[in-house]
């Protein structure tokens, strides 16, 4: 029976696309089959769900699995020729295409941030000024990694009945599933890294009609690598985060070996501390991963389409979760609006002595928002649908212009590791005090050894 239930479980956890669901769903299942009066009619019951459900998982495969990922949309019908280097600003968003429309790059930056520049002006002034990157990137993460930077832009968000909520945002993260090859041919970052960096600007407004603006950064502490389908984390021998967040909701790289979409979650501070807006996470989704995870060959290079001839290829986003809480530290005359201008480190802890920003000064401005804990989410199939519903790459039919990060040509098939190979850990029982989409109080509180990012 047990076995019947967890069957039960996990299937409707996968049709929801609700990854971390299981355990509140065995828990009432097993209320449910401990009386004996019950379980011969609920074991019925279970196996006429397990028939339709195994048929809305098929489906469900089918939709997110390696051969349909939704279609391009906005596609040119003319092809043009690639960029010169000199038409390339590292520092200044773009599109798949230059501003005059005669050429194409071999990579995009997804959302326009100014987008929503006349609410939070233009995109990045309030750091230095460029729209790509920021001063607290991870180790040259925009020489050697700038083709992951992506923008995620929402605005005119409704309140959908409640009194305090995201009414716009523009986030920059630096995320996606391939590896980059690094000068002797190792892989690092993507899937394998578990710190991204980010900025994030959002609009925060309660149902008394204020609305103010929040400014923050740094380092994502996406957690450890987490195999669904396996209920595996992954030891990864160059980083020690396994130990640290296995079993925790919302520090983790979620990939399903075979399946181009992944989501990831992460938190805005180490475990076992306190950021500036703890709890604080940030959650994404892409459709198009270019990469699939295969368990016991994570130091390869293994594309869904080895040429990028395909849709597999990092050009669609969403964000799944945003979430923060201003604290009352910041209203000191309790009028309900909170107000503060600082800095922060990396990893979210406010610190003293910083005149511009830097890795560790990170700016932080908080601007007449209101008090309290604020969330976005997009639960519409986790995110999938949002990350599907805009195709950034427009390449011409017949054509393909996105590249693997860093190559103008198709990639090598793989890239001969240098470190030894992962185990599987199966994932512990998570802690079910978290709340969906976040931790108030980590349950690790050893700080981790920062190897790789």
């Amino acid at each position: 029976m047990c076995k019947l239930g967890d069957l039960v479980a996990r299937t409707v956890c996968r049709v929801r696309n609700d990854l971390y669901c299981k355990e509140h769903t065995m828990s009432k299942l097993q209320q449910i089959l401990r009386n004996p009066n019950r379980r011969a009619v609920w074991t019925g019951v279970l196996i006429g769900i397990l028939i339709v459900l195994f048929g809305s998982v098929s489906l469900l495969y089918a939709n997110f699995g390696v051969e349909d990922i939704p279609s391009q949309t906005g596609q040119l019908q003319t092809s043009l020729p690639l960029c010169p280097e000199s038409e390339h600003n590292p520092a200044q968003w773009h599109a798949l295409i230059n501003t005059a429309g005669t050429c194409h790059f071999d990579h995009e930056h997804k959302h326009n941030p100014n987008d929503v520049a006349d609410i939070f002006g233009p995109a990045g002034a309030w750091f230095g000024g460029q729209s790509i990157s920021y001063p607290w990137q991870t180790p040259d993460e925009n020489l050697h990694k700038h083709e992951a930077y992506s923008w995620i832009v929402r605005r005119d968000v409704p309140s959908l009945g409640r009194s305090m909520w995201i009414k716009a945002f523009r986030w920059q993260v630096h995320a996606t599933t391939a590896p980059f090859t690094g000068m002797n041919g190792e892989l690092h970052g993507g899937y394998l890294t578990r710190f991204h960096s980010y900025s994030l600007e959002a609009q925060v407004c309660n149902s008394a009609g204020n609305c103010g603006i929040v400014r923050t950064g740094g380092w994502i502490d996406f957690g450890h690598l987490e195999l669904q389908g396996l209920d595996a984390c992954v030891n990864l021998p160059h980083d020690p985060s396994q130990q640290e967040t296995c079993g925790s909701l919302a520090r983790r790289r979620i990939h399903i070996p075979g399946i181009s979409p992944f989501f990831w979650y992460g938190s805005l501070g180490l475990p076992g501390t306190n950021s500036a807006l703890d709890p604080a996470v940030l959650a994404v989704a892409s459709a198009d991963g270019s990469a699939d995870v295969v368990p016991n060959d994570l130091y390869s290079l293994n594309f869904f389409c080895p040429a990028w001839d395909c849709v597999r290829n990092n050009s669609t986003i969403s964000a799944h979760a945003v979430q923060f809480d201003i604290g009352k530290q910041y209203d000191p005359d309790k009028d309900g609006l909170a107000s503060f201008t600082g800095y922060i480190d990396r990893y979210g802890s406010i610190v003293a002595g910083c005149t511009t920003p830097g890795l560790d000064c990170i700016p932080l401005s908080i601007v007449n928002a209101p008090v309290g804990k604020v969330q976005y989410r997009d639960d519409q199939d986790m995110g999938f649908n949002s990350a599907g519903e805009k195709d950034f790459d427009i390449s011409p039919p017949g054509e393909w212009w996105i590249k693997y990060p860093g190559m103008a040509s198709p990639p090598p098939a793989t890239s001969t590791p240098t470190t030894p190979q992962p185990t599987l850990t199966p994932s512990p029982t998570p802690d079910n005090s978290c709340p969906r989409g976040g931790c108030a109080t980590p349950r690790a509180t050893r700080p981790p050894t920062i190897m790789d990012h």
